[in-house]
C-alpha cells in the first residue's frame, strides 16, 4: 500500500541517523514512543525522552549509522496507524556494507504528522552462525537449546 506521508517519515529516520542528527530524531518520534531496539544489542531505549537521549549520546560520539538504500519498503495502513518493514543497505565501513532488518510503527498524531512510536532494527544472521553460537539438540520431537531447560 502506498502511503506516501509514511515513506518520507522512514527515509527521513534514515537521513537523521546517517547525518547524526539528534534533534531531528526527536521530531520524529511520537511523545507516547514504546521503544527503539537497534542493531547493537545495548540499545533497547524505552520511551521517548531515553530514546532521545540515546540518540544523542550515540551521534554525539560519532556513532551514526549508514543507512545508504532503502530495498523492501512496504507499509501497510489501518487508519491513523502504519506499520512498515524495510531491508535497507547499511554501510560497515569503506566499501562494506550489509543488509539491515528494520520494522516499526507510526502513528497520525493529533496536529497531522506522522511519527514513529516504535522501532527496531536487526541484521540477518545466516543460519550456520546461529548454529555455531546457539547449538540446538533435538529431544524426541522438540528441539532445545543446550543448559538448564
Amino acid at each position: 500500500m502506498e502511503v506516501p506521508e509514511v515513506t518520507r517519515l522512514v527515509h527521513d529516520v534514515y537521513a537523521a541517523m546517517r547525518g547524526g542528527d539528534a534533534d531531528r530524531m526527536g521530531e520524529l518520534l511520537s511523545e507516547d514512543l514504546s521503544t527503539v531496539i537497534g542493531v547493537n544489542d545495548a540499545i533497547i531505549w524505552n520511551g521517548y525522552k531515553e530514546a532521545c537521549a540515546g540518540f544523542a549520546t550515540r551521534f554525539a560520539d560519532g556513532l551514526g549509522l549508514d543507512v545508504r538504500e532503502s530495498v523492501e519498503l512496504q507499509v501497510h495502513r489501518q487508519g491513523d496507524v502504519c506499520w512498515f518493514d524495510d531491508r535497507p543497505i547499511l554501510g560497515a565501513g569503506g566499501d562494506a556494507w550489509v543488509i539491515g532488518r528494520f520494522t516499526g510503527v507510526v502513528r497520525l498524531e493529533t496536529d497531522g504528522q506522522w511519527r514513529v512510536v516504535q522501532w527496531h532494527a536487526s541484521l540477518g544472521t545466516p543460519v550456520q552462525d546461529i548454529d555455531i553460537a546457539l547449538p540446538l539438540r533435538r529431544t524426541g520431537t522438540r528441539m532445545t537449546a543446550p543448559g538448564p531447560q
